[in-house]
């Protein structure tokens, strides 16, 4: 059984990647200003707007990638056992509904670790909890994310040591982030690597039981 994830989560792991550099730039032009503006205003300042259009771009991208990552993912997962409890459908809900998504990306979550901890195979177990002890370590920065984004866009005056905190929990949330979606896919790879050895077991065992 081919898992259809794994393809979509190696682009999104790249973007991702790729978000982390050029936060890190951003983050040096951030500081550029709050050392000296002027200096900035001279020989930086076109080379972050640069950077921010292309940012822009690269968000959008790993935000389309990341739904279809997400879809693909629970696809699998209920290809790998019917009594998975979100459908891909469901996913994207959790995550598009306003208010509802507040829990509903734990939940996502959660409840795929909570399905690699039940799997019979050790290593599987071990992603599973894991995974299970990412979750508030990408979870809850996205608020803190939002709050300094918020104060930054309305603030009358360039806040650039602040810029440069939000820049740094950017970084953080996208190398957590890169950390689940690789557990995720190694457990899908495993998961399906289960079921393959769980089924050729039944079979050679009806086979077994044929009468001669």
């Amino acid at each position: 059984m081919t898992a259809k994830s794994i393809g979509i989560g190696k682009f999104l792991f790249i973007f991702l990647c790729v978000g982390i550099v050029l936060s890190f730039l951003l983050a040096l032009c951030s500081l550029a200003y709050a050392i000296d503006p002027e200096w900035f205003l001279d020989y930086v300042e076109t080379v972050e707007i640069g950077i921010s259009i292309l940012s822009i771009f690269l968000l959008i991208v790993t935000f389309a990638l990341f739904f279809i990552w997400i879809f693909r993912v629970h696809r699998d997962f209920k290809q790998i056992s019917d009594s998975y409890p979100v459908t891909p459908w469901g996913a994207l809900a959790r995550i598009l509904i306003p208010i509802y998504n507040l829990v509903g990306l734990w939940t996502i979550y959660r409840d795929m670790a909570h399905f690699l901890i039940a799997r019979e195979s050790k290593e599987l177990r071990s992603q599973g909890w894991k995974l299970k002890s990412m979750i508030p370590y990408y979870y809850f920065p996205i608020f803190v994310q939002n709050i300094l984004n918020r104060i930054i866009f309305r603030s009358d005056e360039r806040l650039a040591i602040l810029e440069i905190v939000a820049f740094g929990v950017d970084i953080f949330l996208n190398m957590m982030y890169i950390r689940m979606v690789v557990l995720i896919s190694k457990g899908i790879v495993a998961a399906n690597e289960e079921k393959a050895l769980q089924l050729s077991q039944q079979v050679e065992a009806a086979e077994l039981q044929e009468p001669q």
